[in-house]
């Protein structure tokens, strides 16, 4: 599945099912994808300029079926956009009795996956 992002830009991803894919124009040059896909596996997920994969592209993107416990977590008060440089940047989110262990990373605009800090609220 191929989406044209504009101004010859096009990102694909192809896999065990299609994807669903949504294009964001930041308006500041940048700009966001999301994909949704219903099936786990290997999605190869490519990126063209000008019919020319980026540096890096295709990527292979591993999707695990979620557990029931991963079904049960709610995320509140998410900031999508706005956010500062050096700034902390947080949001809650609520285990409703799921069990087990929170990871998270970020995704720098550059590709690079980042720790994060993880802090524990008492309620």
């Amino acid at each position: 599945w191929t989406r044209e992002a504009g101004a010859g830009l096009s990102i694909a991803v192809e896999g065990p099912s299609k994807a669903e894919i949504a294009f964001e124009d930041r308006k500041d040059g940048s700009s966001g994808v999301s994909y949704i896909v219903q099936e786990p596996g290997d999605y190869e997920v490519s990126i063209r300029f000008n019919d020319e994969h980026i540096p890096d592209s295709p990527f292979i993107v591993p999707v695990a079926s979620p557990s029931d416990d991963a079904r049960r977590l709610t995320v509140a008060s998410l900031q999508e956009s706005g956010l500062k440089v050096n700034q902390p940047a947080s949001f809650a989110v609520s285990l409703n009795g799921a069990k087990g262990m929170i990871d998270a990373k970020v995704h720098s605009p550059s590709g690079a996956l980042e720790e994060c800090c993880i802090t524990e609220i008492d309620q």
